[in-house]
């Protein structure tokens, strides 16, 4: 009967084959038999086993970290913006020595260029007159041909000094356009350590909405007093807090000159215990409504209304 029962139900057939198979992999244990586990070591205190599951944290926190957790403002970390720092190795002595040698070498070549540039701006015109002077004759290509025929030396030494007159031009022409470059360079630098001077002595030049119209009424003041704007381009730092310092005067000034006419058509201050002069009408209101306090009476207070009327 039981095997008809068990070909009879699938299910049954089912379970039988799960308790067959849980049988023959572990071993029947005794139900009064303690269930022992195997030790587990300690977790080392930098391995990824140390930190608890974030599940398992979860399950352990009590209602009362969850609300303090909850109540908890949410704040946004801030990166703070880094600081100016002076490099340590500014102070040291072989920087400076190093700024003081390339300050130098600087200024050696600056003077050599202008010595240079000199030499050529002398040279190059008394070459343009000494060929004006012995070779006055040769104006033209056809005075040049007519020479060359008539003179074959002479027309080679006048080839040779026009080649020579032509490169001293282009050489002292290359000078003037680097002198004239590096000035600019020097100017810009000039100009914007000015500019950062002047900024600290008056920050309100640094702002970018009230600078620029503080620039303009500067400019504007300076123009007025006869400055020009080439002038002014060669300003330093110093020249315009100065100048800066006498618009302030100037516009003082004309703020109290201003103040003193609007003040003469102001009424006299009266000062401290001094009376009041008043018309009869009001003397008489003010003794009426006094009485009327006193008195309460009717005719007081007709006596008022025939005021106001």
């Amino acid at each position: 009967m039981a095997d008809d029962t068990l070909t009879s139900d699938p299910d049954s057939i089912v379970a039988a084959l799960e308790r067959h198979l849980a049988g023959s992999q572990e071993p029947e244990r005794d139900d009064d038999e303690p269930e022992v586990s195997a030790p587990v070591p300690d977790p080392e205190p930098n391995s990824p086993q140390a930190a608890p599951d974030n599940d398992q944290a979860a399950e352990t926190a009590t209602p009362e970290a969850d609300t303090a957790q909850a109540d908890a403002p949410v704040t946004t970390a801030q990166t703070p913006e880094p600081k100016a720092v002076t490099p340590s190795y500014a102070d040291s002595p072989e920087y400076k020595a190093a700024i003081a040698e390339a300050t130098r070498e600087r200024d050696q070549a600056t003077a050599a260029r202008t010595q240079l540039l000199t030499a050529y701006e002398t040279l190059v015109p008394q070459l343009e007159a000494r060929l004006r002077g012995e070779f006055a004759d040769i104006k033209s290509y056809d005075d040049a041909l007519q020479v060359a025929k008539t003179d074959p030396d002479r027309y080679n030494a006048w080839v040779i000094y026009q080649g020579e007159l032509q490169q001293k031009q282009q050489e002292l022409r290359s000078l003037q356009e680097a002198d004239a470059k590096t000035k600019a360079n020097e100017r810009a630098t000039a100009f914007k350590s000015e500019q950062q001077k002047l900024t600290q002595l008056v920050p309100e030049f640094a702002d970018p909405v009230k600078g620029p119209v503080l620039a303009e009424k500067l400019q504007a003041y300076a123009i007025a007093q006869g400055h020009t704007k080439e002038r002014l381009s060669n300003w330093t730092a110093a020249d315009f807090v100065g100048l800066h310092k006498a618009m302030q005067f100037d516009n003082l000034e004309k703020a109290a000159a201003l103040a003193k006419e609007k003040a003469k058509g102001a009424p006299p201050v009266q000062t401290p215990g001094t009376v009041r002069q008043t018309n009869g009408k009001e003397e008489k209101y003010k003794a009426d409504y006094e009485r009327l306090q006193k008195t309460g009476h009717i005719n007081d207070v007709a006596s008022i209304l025939q005021h106001m009327i």
